[in-house]
């Protein structure tokens, strides 16, 4: 570091001398003025700016002259045999009028380029020509010319010039020309979009005055979020190039830099004014509403008073002017719950002491109402007053109520306790009791909730005993017409008065009224019964004097003399009216109707003193005896009909009435009872004889069709059957002798299915074993002889599931028995089972035939081998490789 300053300085100290050293010995300067117009064959890029120009001002291109000027100096500078030759221009400038839409250009019409020839000479000597092209003109000054020549002749009265210069506008020109006019459009365009934000935001009227007279405040959020985008829109476009870039300041042709100024201006103002006038809403609304009650439009005041508390639920003013316009317009429920919800609400003392006057008001107007009320009878609507006067008493401590208030409740509640005390009067004198008590238990009710108004309860009392004696003097009316059920409803209900009120006692007229009623009661049944048996209907006769002596005992009332004659004469022509109607059945061959009448007269002969007929017994045998040969008749038919059941529960029924009825003697009951059992006997034993033969002749069949294990269960079944019938004595020698031949087949084909059963279970290893046997079986039993074949027990696995013949190739392997495995992984390839699955079996058996081969042959090809056991089967992929394998470790 510390030598690069060293440095630095010493380039100073010799620069200084080397510039100490030098003499000026010429310098010049000239005036140069250049034209810059459009031609055909011109600079290209002038061409096109100019053309951009014209289009601009809307004239003609060649209209332009532009005069490029310049102030050249020369200057030669000489130490010791050496010269400095140098051109500068200075005073770079344009003449014309060069603007683009009120914008000047001119900066751009100096050109980029110069190309010229530079001469330098002593007297008139020319000592030298150096040629400059496309020199730079950079900065102003612009130096286009700094050459060091010799000069050893030491030459005196030294010149310089410059000639044949040419400017050249080259595309850098364009491209800073087309950017600035970019700049300038980009400028109008944007002063276009301002003052339609400007039009737009100053239609506007932004002071709070003015939005507080807005007809719907949700415009508020609308000027609040446009007054922000404005001002956004206003504070970009500051950011903008143009706004940099060009001369705004002195040259402002759209004066956009003041429509943003009022922009901006204007929309801090409206969006200041806006977010404090929402902040404010609830203000605002009750103003408006206020406003409204004033041109008295209190629907709009609604409306603006809800709008107040829906942005600011706490703001009590607002419900205040509700329950204000609630009150006012009839709605008073509503007036009262608006003042109870908002008055523990957070408010300043002038809307606390609003609360508390409008609160007082509602409670005095309450009372001089319920007065009113009162004084026209309308107790429930004076109550209803005094109720809503009590909550605004009870919560707000400003107000003050009794005694005023107490006065009226007495007046309301001891009105309303005696109307309610007359409807009951009026229903009690028109006989409606059941409603009259209801209105009465209203009346108990209401005394019991304002006993601090209504001490006594005699004026209730009073009306409870008119309804008990109601009911026991319209029993007694209903006793002296005979209608002693109706009487005894009364009673009761009078009855359940006196026990259920405290107010009253049970009377002696009460005990009178329901002994007169039952007893009523008890003399109708009599009465009843006594008719019927006149009318000759016994059976309900009965019915109705028992009816009658259950009531009489119920109620331990006093038996009437006429009872026990009564109750003889009906049990008397009971009697012999099922005598004579047992008689006409029997001579109707109707036995059993008879029988049922004689033995319902012989029941009433045994339990009553009654006038007996001596033939009754004779009768009843008769009958019996006529249903029992009858029973035994139908017997017959249904053995007849092969109907063995029926058969034998009419013999069971017969001999049932034959022993009930003492008939066991009579001899011609006995012979027909014989003759049936016989019958059904020899019947069941024809029956049991067809059955066996149908079972045994379908077992021959299945013999025929070599069914051999069903032909077996059949003759099982008809052994049994025989069995079950043995007092039949059936015959089974044959079925015995065809069980003895079909054995041998029978064993076989049990034991293949039993082979077949450990299959489906799994358990392929007894499966293998018991076919083996019954395989040996069949050749050594002959079982050929029976129409019967059986596969070899390799034929059967190869029959049999995929999952027992994978099981198998493993059977077979652990035999040895190659070949066989290697056939059961075959069928599984052909069956599309899963080579993975076989992975145990390929393995063992690859081992194994690798191991026979190799010591068989060792120098056999391999793969050679295992062509021959695969075929190429990809299945084989496992037996492939483990083969290749084990023959490597054989090597």
């Amino acid at each position: 570091m510390k030598k690069s300053i060293l440095l630095f300085l010493m380039l100073i100290l010799i620069s200084s001398f080397s510039f100490s050293q030098s003499q000026q010995v010429y310098n010049k300067s000239q005036k140069e003025t250049f034209l810059l117009n459009y031609s055909q064959n011109g600079n290209i890029y002038l061409n096109q700016m100019l053309q951009k120009l014209a289009a601009a001002n809307q004239v003609a291109v060649s209209s332009f002259n532009i005069n490029f000027s310049y102030t050249e100096v020369l200057k030669i500078f000489k130490r010791a045999d050496n010269l400095n030759l140098v051109s500068q221009l200075s005073d770079l400038s344009i003449t014309g009028d060069v603007k683009y839409r009120n914008f000047s250009v001119q900066e751009f019409f100096i050109p980029e380029k110069v190309s010229f020839k530079m001469e330098y000479s002593s007297g008139n000597r020319i000592m030298g020509t150096i040629n400059n092209q496309n020199v730079s003109i950079s900065g102003n000054p612009a130096t286009i010319a700094d050459k060091n020549v010799r000069d050893s002749t030491n030459s005196q009265n030294l010149k310089l010039e410059t000639k044949d210069k040419v400017f050249d506008f080259t595309a850098q020109n364009k491209i800073e020309f087309d950017a600035y006019i970019a700049t300038i459009d980009a400028y109008y365009s944007e002063s276009s979009t301002a003052r339609a934000k400007l039009n737009s935001i100053d239609l506007i009227r932004s002071d709070k005055n003015s939005l507080s007279l807005l007809p719907d405040f949700n415009k508020l959020y609308e000027y609040r979020d446009l007054s922000q985008q404005t001002l956004n829109y206003a504070l970009d476009v500051e950011k903008k190039d143009f706004y940099k870039k060009l001369p705004l300041e002195n040259t402002d042709p759209e004066q956009l830099k003041l429509k943003i100024e009022k922009i901006k201006s204007k929309s801090r103002e409206l969006n200041q004014n806006s977010i404090d006038m929402i902040n404010s809403l609830d203000v605002v609304y009750y103003n408006k509403g206020v406003e409204m009650l004033s041109k008295n439009n209190p629907a709009q005041a609604d409306m603006f008073f809800n709008k107040s508390v829906e942005i600011n639920p706490n703001y009590v003013p607002s419900h205040i002017k509700l329950a204000t316009i609630y009150y006012n317009s009839g709605r008073v429920d509503m007036a009262m719950n608006k003042v109870m919800t908002v008055k523990d609400f957070p408010a300043d003392a002038t809307a606390k002491n609003e609360l508390y006057l409008f609160a007082d008001g509602m409670y005095k107007d309450f009372l001089l109402e319920a007065a009113d009320q009162n004084s026209r009878n309308n107790f429930d609507g004076a109550l209803a007053s005094l109720d809503r006067a009590n909550s605004l008493c009870r919560e707000f401590a400003q107000v003050v109520c009794r005694p005023a208030m107490d006065r009226e409740y007495s007046r309301a509640i001891n009105g309303k306790y005696f109307a309610i005390l007359f409807d009951a009067d009026v229903q009690i004198q028109k006989g409606r009791l059941q409603e009259a008590e209801k209105i009465i238990n209203i009346a108990l009710d209401y005394r019991h909730q304002n006993i601090t108004f209504i001490p006594s309860n005699q004026d209730v009392a009073n009306r409870i005993g008119d309804l008990y004696f109601s009911y026991i003097n319209s029993g007694n009316r209903y006793n002296s017409t005979a209608f002693y059920d109706r009487a005894l409803q009364d009673f009761a209900e009078a009855e359940r008065i006196c026990n259920s009120y405290q107010e009253i006692n049970c009377t002696v007229e009460l005990s009178k009224g329901i002994s007169d009623s039952r007893n009523g009661i008890y003399n109708s049944l009599l009465n009843e019964a006594e008719n019927k048996y006149k009318a000759k209907d016994f059976k309900n006769a009965d019915v109705s004097a028992n009816n009658a002596i259950s009531y009489r005992n119920q109620f331990a009332l006093n038996k009437n003399i006429r009872e026990d004659q009564l109750v003889m004469n009906i049990k008397q022509g009971a009697y012999d009216d099922n005598i004579s109607k047992g008689i006409f059945s029997s001579s109707s061959n109707d036995f059993q109707s008879a029988l049922n009448y004689f033995n319902d007269a012989k029941e009433i002969q045994n339990q009553y003193n009654i006038r007996q007929n001596t033939k009754l017994s004779g009768y009843i045998s008769s009958a019996a005896k006529n249903l029992v040969l009858n029973k035994i008749s139908a017997g017959n038919q249904k053995v007849d009909y092969n109907d063995l059941l029926s058969a034998r529960n009419l013999f069971s029924e017969a001999r049932d009435l034959q022993s009930n009825y003492m008939l066991e003697n009579d001899k011609e009951i006995v012979l027909e009872l014989g003759k049936l059992k016989d019958r059904i006997f020899k019947q069941e034993c024809i029956n049991a004889q067809n059955k066996y033969d149908i079972l045994y002749n379908d077992a021959i069949a299945k013999i025929n069709s070599r069914e051999f294990i069903s032909a077996d269960n059949l003759l099982n079944q008809a052994l049994d059957h025989a069995n079950a019938n043995s007092q039949c004595m059936l015959e089974t020698k044959n079925s015995l002798l065809r069980k003895s031949e079909i054995a041998p087949a029978v064993k076989f084909l049990s034991q293949i299915n039993s082979s077949n059963d450990y299959v489906r279970k799994g358990n392929y290893q007894n499966a293998i074993g018991l076919y083996n046997e019954n395989f040996s079986y069949f050749q050594s039993a002959n079982i050929a002889k029976y129409g019967l074949s059986c596969l070899s027990t390799f034929d059967w696995i190869l029959s049999q599931s995929p999952n027992f013949i994978n099981y198998s190739a493993g059977y077979y392997i652990s035999k040895q028995e190659y070949e066989k495995a290697l056939l059961c992984l075959k069928n599984l390839s052909g069956k599309g089972f899963k080579s993975s699955g076989t992975k145990t079996s390929q393995v063992s058996l690859a081992n194994a035939l690798a191991i026979r081969d190799y010591n068989e042959n060792p120098s056999s090809d391999v793969y050679a081998n295992i062509a021959r056991y695969t075929n190429a089967d990809k299945f084989f992929k496992i037996f492939m490789k483990s083969y290749k394998s084990q023959w490597k470790k054989l090597n």
